[in-house]
């Protein structure tokens, strides 16, 4: 399976002249390059894409030649230190990006309480009741936590009654999906597909920590564990 590439690949992490006349095979290969931060054999970036050894060899060739990638021993390619450095720079101002809105923001921008108890499909007289709430209103990701939770559990046949129970109740949702739920409006499109990569490439929820736990604080190793839990129950949930 090939990688789609981001848009941000085509813009401050190299020349867009470069770039531009990189064919899709060989851009595919210097992105997954770079999402795995170390050297990789032509037989695992093979793997990885779907193409074969031989095209592999040609398509890296073809970025040593653009000084982008360089070869190291036993048939492996790694990150040239200049485009390396390059990378790291956006990951910088990325990382500093995200922490200046969680510093300026209380809660992260969420959808209106209203368009979410509707999604759920909560309607009068509780739908009224619950928009008069101002904690609700202040912080729809206890709503949106409580019924994550929810979809990931087999046995409810009456969720959205569980959910206004819960919420009349005035309890606060397990504090996993709480935090996903906070935190998911501030992932990046590009994170966030790169966050699936990973979870068909086997990757263990402490493993996802460690290469967000930078960007986005509140996803701890605990958090992603819910999240994998939603994303293999209901990966619509997370416009999956």
């Amino acid at each position: 399976m090939a990688f789609p590439i981001p848009q941000q690949l085509a813009g401050p992490w190299v020349r867009p002249d470069i770039l531009g006349s990189l064919p899709e095979p060989a851009a595919n290969l210097l992105w997954v390059l770079t999402l795995m931060g170390q050297a990789c054999s032509t037989a695992d970036l093979a793997e990885m894409t779907a193409q074969s050894r031989r095209s592999v060899r040609q398509a890296m060739s073809r970025l040593a030649g653009q000084q982008l990638v360089f070869k190291t021993e036993k048939d492996s390619w790694i990150l040239a230190a200049d485009f390396r450095e390059q990378v790291a720079a956006v990951t910088r101002q990325s990382v500093q990006e995200h922490h200046d809105v969680y510093a300026k923001a209380d809660s992260p921008e969420a959808e209106h309480l209203g368009r979410l108890l509707d999604r759920i499909g909560i309607s009068p007289p509780a739908f009224d009741r619950l928009m008069a709430r101002n904690d609700l209103l202040a912080e729809p990701a206890i709503v949106r936590g409580w019924w994550w939770h929810y979809l990931t559990l087999e046995w409810p046949t009456n969720r959205a009654g569980l959910l206004i129970k819960r919420l009349e109740k005035g309890e606060r949702p397990p504090e996993a999906f709480f935090r996903l739920a906070r935190a998911w409006p501030l992932v990046t499109a590009a994170d966030k597909i790169e966050m699936e990569h990973m979870l068909w490439r086997g990757y263990s929820p402490n493993q996802l920590n460690r290469s967000f736990s930078e960007l986005y604080p509140l996803l701890t190793a605990e958090v992603f564990y819910a999240f994998v839990t939603l994303y293999e129950a209901a990966p619509q949930a997370l416009g999956y």
